[in-house]
């Protein structure tokens, strides 16, 4: 059997195509991914090692199944070095972030006029390799995914784990709710919004699994990590930490954009350390090695420049900010947060899909919305230190271990 159509994600750093020969195992999972942003992927990621972590038997299986790749398959016949994904990634990485926005409204018309030929395709790739479980964590192809799954492996479920706080007009998540198409379809939404959102669409309570926040890798929960040795805790040493203002050191903010920071992080960076002498700065760079050498060629002492790191890491210097700087991307957002870091943002022109963002760090107070990053307020550390308190009120995320949950149930359900 060829699976000309998946991708793996041995490397954090990218989800890349294979073509390989492989039997299909005694219980196959699908995991359907994009490239567009690492939201989708990071959070299919942190859902499969919360399951190898618990031990189960099929998590070492799970497929990662491209969606651009496959889309570009079904439509044209083959693949494409540069299709819209890596478009949007070129963009993001600039920082054009309002053309990057206009992907939305383009990949929602194209899978309208294409939905015929997309979902004949899926059909034959499900014939080819039928799943005892679908979980898809990348919009707008809900309708044809569960139109298709549902014509050819009629018992299986689909789950949508939501990566946004909300649906939008730039990311369309939840379709209408069909009586017949949703059948086996539920919702993972993690945010009230959503789960208003799912209601007023249709989807009865059966198939909306209404977690506590937003998908987070496992790490990040440090010694907190769930495993399934005994039903208790796995336990799990930090490496030692580089201080904290709030531990009566000197005060220390993190920069973070996600997998590729864009340019005008320097400029950020510069003009923080100088509008506040005593702060220390870690910025996480990920793929963008022209600004971390930028950053180290500056030779200054309070500035600490990394490239791509492991979401273990990421944590443990989380756990020594007094609060990280970024866009408001749900995910770092919901990293910081699980941390107990408040998160530091702009407040204009955000796009479409993460204006909803900003108002949960607004009405939570979680956040600290500025006009303008290049240019940090004097008493941001007294504005941050308010938002932290408003963190440790709020209700533990645990949606990873949830979702968890409730996919070893349906899996077990589906395979016996």
């Amino acid at each position: 059997m060829v699976a000309r159509w998946c991708c793996c994600c041995a490397s954090p750093l990218e989800a890349r195509r294979l073509s390989f020969e492989t039997e299909r195992p005694a219980c196959l999972v699908q995991f359907i991914v994009g490239r567009g942003g690492g939201g989708h992927t990071a959070s299919a990621r942190a859902l499969r090692d919360c399951l190898l972590s618990r031990q189960v038997r099929w998590a070492a299986e799970v497929e990662f199944v491209d969606m651009g790749y496959l889309a570009s398959k079904i439509m044209q016949g083959r693949t494409t070095r540069f299709d819209a994904d890596e478009l949007y990634n070129w963009l993001m990485r600039r920082g054009y972030y309002r053309l990057a926005a206009l992907s939305g409204p383009v990949a929602q018309l194209f899978v309208r006029l294409a939905r015929r030929k997309l979902e004949r395709g899926l059909r034959r790739f499900w014939r080819e390799r039928p799943p005892d479980a679908v979980v898809c964590f990348v919009p707008f192809f809900g309708t044809v995914l569960r139109a298709s799954l549902l014509a050819v492996c009629p018992s299986t479920p689909l789950l949508t784990v939501v990566t946004d706080m909300a649906s939008s007009c730039a990311h369309n998540w939840i379709d209408p709710y069909d009586e017949r198409e949703s059948a086996n379809q539920v919702i993972v939404a993690g945010s009230a919004t959503l789960q208003q959102q799912a209601r007023e669409l249709g989807y009865p309570p059966a198939h909306v699994l209404s977690t506590s926040g937003m998908v987070v890798h496992p790490s990040f929960y440090g010694d907190e990590v769930e495993a399934a040795e005994g039903g208790g805790l796995k336990k799990r040493v930090a490496s030692p930490p580089l201080g904290g203002g709030h531990k009566g050191l000197e005060p220390v903010g993190v920069i973070f954009f996600g997998g590729f920071a864009p340019m005008r992080v320097e400029s950020i960076a510069r003009r923080a350390l100088r509008s506040h002498p005593s702060l220390r700065l870690v910025v996480i760079c990920g793929g963008n090695s022209v600004l971390r050498l930028r950053l180290q060629n500056l030779n200054e002492p309070r500035c600490v420049s990394e490239g791509f790191l492991l979401p273990e890491r990421i944590r443990d210097i989380f756990l020594t900010a007094d609060f990280v700087i970024g866009k408001p991307g749900p995910g770092v957002v919901a990293e910081a947060i699980v941390c107990g870091v408040p998160y530091v943002t702009e407040n204009v022109a955000p796009m479409s899909q993460e204006t909803c963002v900003l108002e949960y760090l607004r009405s939570s107070g979680v956040g600290v919305l500025i006009p303008s990053l290049e240019c940090l307020p004097l008493d941001l550390l007294k504005r941050c230190a308010a938002a932290r308190d408003r963190v440790t009120h709020l209700v533990k995320n645990r949606a990873v271990f949830e979702v968890a949950d409730y996919l070893e149930s349906v899996v077990k359900i589906v395979s016996e």
